[in-house]
């Protein structure tokens, strides 16, 4: 009987306890509103104690502040812990503890999970064949962003790819960055290339590869070579739209025969010929020869030339007329 007591005590001990925790949300969304208002960034982490419910492994994750309620809840003696982050400030939801952490490189990262959503048919425009392809919304993005049903991607590769993407937006001072779409392919996808900026629909289209820093570099010396050069692509669609003109699947044409026919003009002033483009990379002299002058443009923004002092910069607004 004693031990059928103490066992009914602790039970309701345990429920009473929950449930004063789950009334703890309300301050701390308080609290994180407050920080987040005066320029703090916040997230809201969720962990498991490792013997929880499925409710509660779908639950756990890293979230941006302000998350969604259901965050914070936590059932009848529910062990997982639920903290609120700004830098190196840690609150415990439940408990209100607060202290300054330590975080690893992959926590301070907060790297999001990569979890589908709605399916969205793509059509990826190729100089042989259109690719049609089907990939999945990345729910943990605000921005578009989506990883084909064939291609295999971690959050950290994911990470890096988007924010180098994002970093080349800033740095050039492009228009309209959320309206871009990143879509994540599987490397047979894009029939062996790193990437390819569609100017109509305003995509970039990456393999999956690019998520593998080591083996970026080893192969083009930086790890955001890929994403630098596609933007500079869209870079050149916007200023050709600046001038008024429109482009669309039926003036696409259009659009690469007055952009090549520019940019041959630009390198041609930068002093860039047959004969030390090479100076840039084996795929500009390639392009070059093929008459591709909007891909050595991209190719000399991202590398320059080669025992050239002052390298990519020499590609001012000056050299582009705008």
């Amino acid at each position: 009987m004693a031990n059928e007591w103490q066992r009914m005590s602790e039970i309701l001990l345990r429920a009473l306890s929950t449930a004063s925790q789950n009334m703890a949300f309300d301050y701390v969304e308080t609290i994180a509103a407050f920080r987040s208002d005066a320029g703090l960034q916040a997230k809201i982490i969720r962990q498991t104690d490792g013997h929880c419910c499925e409710w509660c492994n779908e639950m756990a994750g890293t979230y941006d502040y302000p998350a969604p309620r259901d965050v914070y809840r936590r059932h009848d003696n529910c062990g997982c812990t639920v903290e609120y982050v700004t830098g190196k400030y840690r609150q415990n939801v439940h408990t209100r503890r607060a202290y300054q952490a330590r975080f690893s490189q992959d926590e301070s990262q907060e790297y999001r999970k990569v979890i589908k959503g709605a399916k969205k048919d793509f059509v990826v425009p190729r100089s042989a064949e259109d690719k049609e392809i089907k990939a999945n919304r990345i729910t943990t993005y605000e921005d578009p962003v989506y990883v084909s049903e064939e291609a295999v991607i971690g959050p950290k590769a994911l990470h890096n790819i988007n924010m180098r993407t994002r970093g080349a937006i800033r740095e050039w001072g492009m228009k309209d960055p959320e309206k871009l779409t990143i879509v994540i392919l599987s490397n047979d996808e894009l029939s062996g290339a790193f990437g390819l900026y569609d100017c109509v629909t305003d995509t970039v289209y990456y393999a999956q590869d690019i998520g593998n820093d080591a083996a970026m570099k080893a192969i083009t010396g930086a790890v955001d070579v890929t994403e630098r050069h596609e933007m500079w692509h869209r870079e050149q669609a916007q200023r050709y739209m600046a001038s008024g003109r429109e482009i669309t699947e039926e003036t696409r044409a259009q659009y690469l025969q007055d952009l090549r026919a520019s940019c041959k003009k630009i390198i041609d002033r930068l002093g860039i010929d047959e004969y030390n483009v090479s100076r840039i990379s084996r795929y500009a002299y390639d392009m070059y020869r093929a008459e591709k002058f909007d891909e050595v443009e991209a190719e000399f923004k991202v590398f320059g030339l080669k025992g050239n002092e002052n390298g990519a910069e020499e590609l001012s607004r000056e050299d582009i007329g705008t």
